[in-house]
């Protein structure tokens, strides 16, 4: 073989090592940047995973939270903020009340409700108002006629939209036999009321019952304290009768004539509706709207 062609294969073998280093450089760079990008993939997708969890984590306190800040807000319906106990582990509450009065003297409380995590530094606030689900007091003169509004006047319902449900815990039945204490009886049906029915009531606790398309009757010698609302619904008319040494004392509403037998007697007793109206367990809580916050 002559000089030139060992010259010609060194120079071959000298380009294959040099297109070999430039590959084995390309290899180590494109493994050096897919290690980057792995590793960035890797740091981005576990920052991904940190704030999903933290996300989890606070949507999971922020429920927890508003679960809490609706239980206040339920015992405030019949509670005073000074006896609602305090939230387990590291969450914290406050209540700001202001007492208002309303244009028909209705007693309102405004409440301001703030429940926060410590831990995760998180605060919830909410505003409430509590009011009577008994709004107006009825007046001398609707005790004395029927009125075919007579609901829209004390609960701003219509007849076909007013409903047991409207009341909180209200007891639905269709007798007043053995009737116990509850924020309202709602009656649907004949209704007979003896001394029994209603001796856990009195002037410092009256009662309120509504009857429903159906007849009622106080027995002899029953005294009923708070207000008597019959309701009718259908063309049947419908009788009130009170035996002899029955009476009402508060007020007895309808919304259509009834035929009566009064052997007793009704006493308007502006004094026992109103307590009534302010009765703990006739009030109502509903939160205003646009008042909730999270910080």
């Amino acid at each position: 073989m002559s000089i030139y062609g060992i010259s010609i294969n060194n120079a071959i073998a000298k380009s294959r090592r040099q297109r070999g280093m430039v590959i084995i450089g390309i290899v180590i760079i494109l493994l050096t940047i897919t290690a980057f990008l792995t590793g960035a993939t890797s740091r981005a997708v576990q920052h991904f995973l940190d704030v999903d969890r933290s996300i989890t984590a606070s949507n999971d306190v922020e429920y927890s939270l508003t679960q809490s800040l609706r239980d206040i807000a339920a015992q405030l319906r019949t509670t005073s903020p000074q006896n609602i106990p305090k939230i387990s582990g590291d969450v914290t509450h406050s209540i700001n009340a202001l007492s208002l009065l309303a244009k028909n003297q209705q007693h309102l409380e405004q409440y301001h409700i703030t429940v926060s995590s410590v831990s995760h530094n998180i605060t919830l606030g909410e505003q409430y108002l509590r009011y009577p689900a008994l709004l107006n007091i009825p007046t001398i003169v609707q005790a004395t006629t029927f009125s075919p509004t007579i609901t829209e006047s004390l609960f701003n319902r219509k007849i076909q939209k007013l409903t047991g449900l409207y009341f909180p815990n209200p007891d639905l039945r269709n007798a007043c036999d053995d009737l116990a204490e509850a924020s309202v009886h709602w009656v649907v049906g004949d209704c007979v009321i003896d001394d029994n029915d209603v001796d856990h009531a009195n002037s410092a606790s009256p009662m309120l019952i509504i009857v429903k398309d159906g007849n009622i009757t106080l027995a002899k010698n029953t005294t009923f304290e708070g207000l008597l609302v019959h309701l009718s619904t259908t063309p049947t008319k419908y009788t009130l009768s009170l035996k002899s040494g029955a009476s009402i004392d508060g007020a007895f509403l309808s919304n259509t004539q009834l035929i009566e037998h009064i052997a007793g007697s009704m006493h308007y007793s502006s004094k026992i509706l109103t307590t009534l109206q302010r009765k703990p367990s006739l009030q109502k809580i509903i939160p205003i709207t646009g008042s909730w916050y999270v910080q």
